[in-house]
């Protein structure tokens, strides 16, 4: 499947819909989908998944994340993108309603570390996920991904915009 012609294969596998000169969107969250993501093994032979994602592009989008979303809201092939990552720092689960699985990228691609995240509870004290100076980049998807399809450090990330075939212009 190729992401330049993604619009009608994407709607009939994740309901996600593109509608013509407008971005790709996934219905279920309202929220566009501006990145496409290819992940292959570590030589760049095999490919692990192709995913569609959303962009954490400001504070409070990053801070949020996938909280409050279910399963209903995130088809299995969409995920979100955090960009901008740097120094270190650390991701948690609280007020999420489903397992998160999460990757971090350093500038080449490169998977570095992945997790796989569980729901807290509220009341706890929510558990770290830690990333390094080296991760410039994230990618959150549906708890048990990264697992089914193999994704683990080592593995190679290529993210692109998605285009709007129809008039040949970037979307977001």
């Amino acid at each position: 499947m190729a992401f330049g012609k993604a619009g009608d294969i994407t709607k009939r596998i994740t309901g996600v819909a593109r509608m013509k000169g407008a971005p790709v969107v996934n219905a279920r969250s309202g929220r566009s989908i501006t990145r496409a993501a290819t992940i292959t093994d570590a030589k760049g032979w095999r490919t692990a998944a192709r995913l569609l994602l959303e962009v954490a592009s400001t504070d409070e989008d990053r801070r949020r994340g996938l909280m409050g979303r279910d399963e209903d809201s995130l088809p299995r092939v969409c995920g979100m993108l955090f960009e901008g990552l740097s120094g270190g720092g650390c991701f948690w689960m609280r007020g999420c309603l489903m397992p998160i699985d999460i990757l971090f990228m350093d500038r080449s691609g490169k998977v570095t570390r992945t997790y796989e995240m569980e729901p807290d509870a509220e009341e706890s004290d929510p558990e770290r996920y830690p990333y390094g100076p080296e991760d410039v980049s994230a990618i959150e998807v549906r708890g048990g991904l990264l697992a089914a399809k193999g994704i683990r450090p080592g593995c190679r990330v290529s993210v692109h915009r998605i285009t709007n075939v129809e008039k040949g212009k970037r979307d977001g």
